[in-house]
Parts: C-alpha cells; structure tokens; sequence
C-alpha cells in the first residue's frame, strides 16, 4: 500500500504542471468560460449575450462563484449549465487534473487508484468522473488519435474495425475496400485547439493541447439523463401496495367471499 501511494505521488508530480488552472478553482472557471464562451457569456437556454447577460456579484458574497443572470429568460446559470460538469460537487479545478491525468499519453496509463493519489479525491469519485468522461467520449465520431493513449484506445473498441487490405500483383496496396468502409463509417469533425489553455500561463506543459480538447468535449456533451432508480426492501413492497390499492379501488374488484 505504501509503494503504490508514493507512486501515485510521484506521478502527480511529474503530470499534473503547477498551473493556476490546476492548484485554483476560480482559475480553472475562468479557463472554462474562456473556452466555452470566447465571446462572452451566453445563456444556454435561450442563447442570449452581451448587454442582455449580466455577472451577479456583491460584497456579501451570498451567491455561488460564477453566476450570471438573463434578462430575457430571468433564469440564472453558470458555465457548467448543460454540461458534463453540471450539479457535479467536485471542484473544477480537481476536474481539471483528473482530465489531464486522464488523457496523459504515456505509455503506461494511470489507474484510477493512482489518479486519486494524485488529485486528493477517493477511488470511487475518480470513477464517477471517470464514467461521466467517457459517456461524453461515447459521444464523439471524428479522429480518435488527438486524444491520449487510453481514450484512443478506448474510442478504437467502440467502433468498427477497418478491413485488412490487400496487395495486387504489382506490390501496391489495393485502397478499395478501406475507401468502400470509410464511406459507410464516416468521421465526424475533429476537436480543434486553439492554444487557450496554453495562453493562460507562461509555462510550457505537455499534452495541455490534447487536454483541452478533451475539455472542449466535456463541456459541448449534455450531462446524461439518470438510471431509473431499483427499489429494494420497504420502498418496493410499498410501492406494491400502493398499485394494489389502486387496483382495487372497485367495489366489485375484489368479488364474493364464501
């Protein structure tokens, strides 16, 4: 247990860079706003910016960090509204390490167990954000190479195999049939960067392009709808009576006792 701690540790400190974005969660909201709205805040219900769209804020500091308003629709929001990162408790600047851990390109990926070494958080927190990372990468159909090594590996399970392609006899590879495939599996648009990340600090960081593609998916990818909840013990039972009562509520339903 020891050895396996102090390599996560000494990972942590290889992988995750001494940025701001990293180590402050204003920080960290502020490169996701610069990376969602590089124009300016926009209500994402209603699509409303510039002088319709005003920042919350005050001495007192009773509200949440971030919090805008629209006069049109009155209804509040923040950056991680309509996102992967929406009514998530965690701090955005632990999101940040995770995704960058994450989508590291060593040879070797990092565990979960070494992640949460990493980034402070318990196992099963890095696995619920690990879950909500890759239903966002579900999500994706364009080039798969511009991710890490676990990502591209992960999106190259999901989709189908390209065919082995042939030689004629000339020695030339015969193109037809991956041209005939690609045509039925088409890619989507790939995830630009634009050095957004890397404009923030003056520190040159390893993979902060790859990971702000990664981001740039989380933050365009609508947080998943909820399993429906399985009812087990009194809650089910209960909830059996209350259909039964409902059932029943016929005087005839019941019929003749002998």
């Amino acid at each position: 247990m020891t050895k396996r701690a102090c390599y996560g540790r000494a990972v942590a400190s290889e992988l995750v860079p001494n940025l701001m974005l990293f180590r402050d969660d204003a920080a960290a909201r502020a490169a996701l706003e610069a990376l969602r709205w590089p124009g300016g805040p926009r209500c994402p219900r209603c699509s409303a910016h510039r002088a319709e769209v005003f920042r919350i804020g005050g001495e007192k500091h009773s509200h949440r960090e971030g919090l805008y308003q629209c006069k049109p629709c009155r209804r509040q929001f923040t950056v991680t509204v309509g996102t992967m990162f929406e009514r998530s408790k965690v701090p955005l600047s632990a999101w940040l390490q995770i995704i960058h851990l994450e989508n590291t390109k060593r040879f070797v990926p990092m565990t979960p167990w070494e992640m949460a070494q990493a980034s402070g958080l318990e196992y099963k927190t890095v696995q619920k954000m690990r879950a909500r990372i890759y239903a966002a990468v579900d999500t994706y159909d364009g080039p798969n190479t511009i991710f890490g090594r676990a990502i591209t590996a992960y999106i190259s399970t999901r989709r189908p195999k390209p065919p082995k392609l042939a030689k004629r006899r000339d020695g030339k590879v015969n193109l037809r049939r991956w041209y005939e495939w690609r045509g039925k599996h088409p890619l989507g648009e790939a995830i630009a960067a634009e050095g957004t990340l890397a404009g923030l600090d003056d520190m040159q960081v390893q993979n902060i392009e790859s990971t702000e593609k990664l981001v740039r998916l989380l933050l365009r990818t609508p947080k998943p709808a909820p399993a429906p909840t399985v009812r087990k013990g009194g809650e089910a039972r209960a909830s059996r009576k209350r259909i039964a009562s409902a059932a029943n509520t016929s005087p005839f339903s019941k019929g003749w006792r002998c």
